[in-house]
């Protein structure tokens, strides 16, 4: 019987390069055609994805500030009810977004991560 979890148990794992802080190097083929493969690739499109579209966000959201101050013309592009509940709500997307963008070490990451989904979802 396994003592690993679940997904560990059906396939052992073979890594060819250890990879501490290097970007990858060498591609570790997986098949995204089984159940477990597939879960790994929207696994890795999300985060591809949420990458991407947040610095495009981040980008658009300093643009649109008024020489760094959350405006009205902010508020009402993005929908929220007032000034304040959106400098609580871009403040929170910052500091997610910050923590998830930066080769620096920080933490409480996952924290951060399910702040914003839990104020703004």
């Amino acid at each position: 019987m396994c003592s690993k979890p679940k997904l560990a148990c059906n396939r052992p794992f073979y890594s060819p390069v250890y990879r501490s802080n290097q970007v990858a190097i060498l591609h570790d083929h997986f098949d995204d055609q089984t159940e477990y493969g597939r879960m790994l690739r929207r696994w890795l499109d999300t985060v591809k994805l949420m990458l991407n579209l947040g610095q495009e966000l981040y980008e658009t959201m300093q643009y649109m500030k008024d020489e760094g101050v959350i405006t009205q013309n902010i508020t009402d592009r993005f929908g929220f009810d007032d000034i304040a509940t959106a400098q609580a709500g871009i403040a929170e997307f910052e500091s997610a977004f910050g923590k998830i963008s930066t080769d620096n070490q920080v933490t409480v990451v996952n924290t951060a991560l399910r702040n914003v989904c839990g104020k703004l979802r």
